[in-house]
């Protein structure tokens, strides 16, 4: 009776520790596949990690040129709210420079760059924006509205769902663009001290950064060598070719009238697009 139950199950069980071999089996290589990503990760982190003063002083030129950077800011010209690293003091002297991407998962971190292997992150911190005061509480629960329209949208797909939501988005924005050109204005208004205007306007972010320039990067010998390689297709500009030019000036244009300008003319002309933008004069600069 025992030894036909035995040759009943015995297949079974056959069948059973074959099973258990190839997992047996599966195992083992994934778990040599995983030491092995191990071990890469732990010699890039400390390849990173022996360069990384240099990483985080200058950015090379090859990844700037590579198209991978949006910008590059200042340090300083910021708030940074520290949440995974202790020793902030050291970090922030260290990092000079912050590289912001054009990719969208890595644009809210600060990325250690690698030379050789693309992008490694060794440290990360979130950046804290500039406050803006005239996003006020009721214009912040409208922008949560909005969000909640998109989103309706685009679980629903239907076409009345988007136009109310770009429509309720219109408005919004010409609502923020209003408020935010009056407190500009109010801001400015009262200021006298061109020094005083420079230093606000920068404070409030409307003054960008130079650090991106390509100046900060490379030698006036590498710019020049670059770009003299690839403006020799036209004819040098000498003095003897501006006699054909000259005979098709107008001798009757209406002479400039130069006369002082206050600080809401000059922040109107800051906020206005180019295409739009006209001088004191009236005469188009686009």
């Amino acid at each position: 009776m025992r030894l036909k139950t035995l040759q009943r199950i015995y297949p079974t069980i056959k069948y059973e520790l074959k099973r258990l071999e190839q997992q047996n089996t599966t195992l083992t290589k994934n778990i040599s596949a995983i030491i092995k990503r191990n071990k890469e990760i732990s010699n890039d982190v400390t390849e990173v990690k022996n360069n990384i003063k240099n990483v985080y002083t200058r950015p090379s030129p090859e990844i700037i040129m590579s198209g991978l950077i949006n910008d590059v800011l200042d340090i300083r010209q910021i708030n940074i709210k520290n949440q995974n690293i202790s020793e902030s003091g050291s970090v922030q002297q260290k990092s000079s420079y912050i590289i912001k991407f054009k990719s969208e998962h890595v644009a809210r971190h600060i990325i250690a760059l690698k030379r050789r292997k693309g992008i490694l992150t060794v440290r990360q911190f979130k950046l804290r924006r500039h406050k803006f005061p005239w996003v006020t509480t009721d214009f912040k629960e409208k922008l949560k509205h909005k969000n909640k329209l998109y989103k309706r949208a685009k679980r629903s797909g239907l076409s009345r769902d988007y136009n109310s939501y770009e429509q309720y988005r219109n408005d919004i924005s010409s609502a923020l663009k209003e408020a935010k050109s009056k407190f500009l204005m109010d801001k400015l208004n009262g200021i006298n001290d061109p020094t005083t205007i420079w230093r606000v306007m920068s404070s409030m972010g409307l003054i960008k950064s130079q650090l991106a320039s390509p100046f900060n990067f490379f030698s006036p010998q590498q710019l020049m060598d670059y770009y003299a390689a690839i403006t020799n297709k036209s004819p040098s500009c000498e003095f003897k070719n501006l006699s054909s030019v000259l005979k098709y000036l107008r001798q009757d244009l209406e002479q400039l009238d130069f006369h002082k300008i206050d600080n809401i003319e000059v922040h109107q002309q800051i906020l206005i697009s180019v295409s739009n933008s006209h001088t004191t004069q009236n005469f188009s600069l686009f």
